[in-house]
């Protein structure tokens, strides 16, 4: 057999050969078809049958329509790369539970999903709390630098799911950005709308570095009472460590 059409009519014959699908996986190998080791691991082959197919589409199918999602978890953290692009799509599908099925897809491929940073960054904006979870919990496994920006994990410090608020201050940690967030967060405190203030006390608590200790220490000194009470309790949630030190 010299060409793919022989290994599938091949095996079409002879459905009960457990050898030949791992003979045509190594011919692909050959011909640097990634479908070889997709094969050869059950995830994904369960997918590919029965001619053998890229299982990409009926894998981001199935996750359209919000069907077999554990499976394709399974599958598409074995293919990694060539189903990101699909991925990425459906981070703007209309139905929020596809879009956080699409996000946790990409969480678990983890670095070698860099290339869905800039839209699962977006995605920390989205309507749905759990979208913003899984987005935010997607770029801590894949990872992130300051060329991807920080807007994004600066409003998702104040975020109303405490889980994407921790998960977008250790980000900016890992992306070394915390002090350039500090600073806008200290200039935006001089807003005159109580909610802002409001807003950056929260986004300071989330920081959790000893540099913050002197700018909650001025709120808690604040005109507006709500303030002060917030700055108050911020405090109390530092690291025991960095409390000592106001």
């Amino acid at each position: 057999m010299t060409d793919e059409a022989s290994f599938l009519a091949a095996i079409a014959e002879t459905p009960g050969d457990a050898n030949l699908p791992l003979i045509f996986a190594d011919w692909l190998d050959d011909h640097g078809d990634p479908r070889g080791q997709w094969i050869r691991h059950w995830a994904v082959r369960q997918w590919m049958h029965p001619t053998y197919e890229s299982p990409i589409a009926k894998l981001l199918d199935a996750l359209a329509k919000d069907r077999s999602v554990i499976k394709v978890r399974r599958a598409a953290t074995v293919i990694g790369e060539p189903i990101v692009p699909g991925l990425v799509e459906l981070l703007a599908h209309e139905t929020p539970r596809v879009r956080q099925q699409a996000c946790h897809c990409l969480r678990n491929i983890g670095p070698r999903a860099r290339d869905a940073v800039p839209a699962l960054m977006k995605a920390l904006s989205d309507s749905d709390f759990a979208v913003r979870e899984q987005a935010a919990k997607a770029v801590a496994a894949i990872g992130a630098d300051e060329a991807a920006g920080t807007d994004q994990l600066k409003a998702a410090l104040t975020d109303s799911n405490w889980s994407v608020r921790r998960t977008a201050s250790k980000v900016l940690g890992a992306m070394g950005a915390k002090g350039s967030v500090l600073e806008e967060l200290v200039e935006r405190y001089e807003s005159p709308d109580t909610k802002d203030r409001l807003d950056v006390i929260e986004g300071l608590a989330q920081l959790g570095t000893a540099d913050v200790v002197a700018h909650l220490d001025k709120a808690i000194d604040d005109r507006d009472g709500e303030v002060r009470v917030a700055a108050i309790r911020a405090v109390g949630r530092l690291p025991a460590g960095e409390r000592a030190t106001t």
